[in-house]
């Protein structure tokens, strides 16, 4: 009887404790870096009436996020003066209600505010006002088809380069928020836009 079996050769099996320097800088580079906050604490409030004045009076902070510790429940706010969706404000402020003695502590984050360099960075989103001036300027013409609009538009971006053409979506955003006082109905598929009579 012949014996068919190959002999395979298996690495050397290493734990953790025995990587060499140059092999633990990979793992830990690996995993995903994270960033590290110092945060300081600034004020402890006796109750939670005291923490709804000073909030008050600072309208630049707006609830971010909460969740239960050991410690207490923790609830963090963001800075306000950029917005939610993009880009944040690296300083960041949350409460502690101690479970223990029931006071709450406030801490701040010891960077500064950085919402002005987010904001001149940030580019606007949306329909800007010349093309809200063309689109108007078209349906004060009397053209009511989204087709025939978005066609002008076309043909005077050529000329003028501040003039974007909008999605369907924006477009459809943008005629819904004209409302004049004398109406008129205009049809843009199932859109119901009323606008001033001529």
């Amino acid at each position: 009887m012949e014996d068919n079996s190959e002999l395979v050769q298996l690495e050397d099996f290493r734990s953790e404790e025995s990587l060499s320097e140059s092999e633990e800088e990979v793992v830990t580079s690996c995993n995903k870096t994270r960033r590290a906050r110092s945060w300081v604490s600034e004020e402890v409030y006796e109750n939670n009436e005291q923490v709804n004045e000073w909030l008050k009076l600072n309208t630049f902070w707006s609830l971010d996020k909460s969740y239960h510790s050991n410690a207490g429940r923790k609830v963090f706010y963001r800075c306000n003066l950029v917005k939610k969706r993009g880009p944040q404000c690296e300083k960041v402020m949350h409460l502690q209600y101690n479970s223990i003695n029931m006071k709450i502590i406030r801490f701040e984050t010891t960077t500064d505010h950085t919402h002005e360099d987010i904001s001149t960075n940030q580019t606007k989103q949306g329909i800007n006002k010349e093309t809200k001036q063309a689109i108007k300027k078209q349906l004060d013409q009397g053209i009511r088809k989204r087709k025939t609009i978005i066609e002008n538009l076309k043909i005077e971006s050529l000329t003028n380069p501040n003039i974007k053409i909008p999605t369907d979506r924006q477009f459809s955003n943008h005629i819904q928020t004209i409302k004049p006082p004398n109406y008129m109905n205009l049809y843009f598929g199932e859109i119901t836009i009323d606008l001033v009579k001529m």
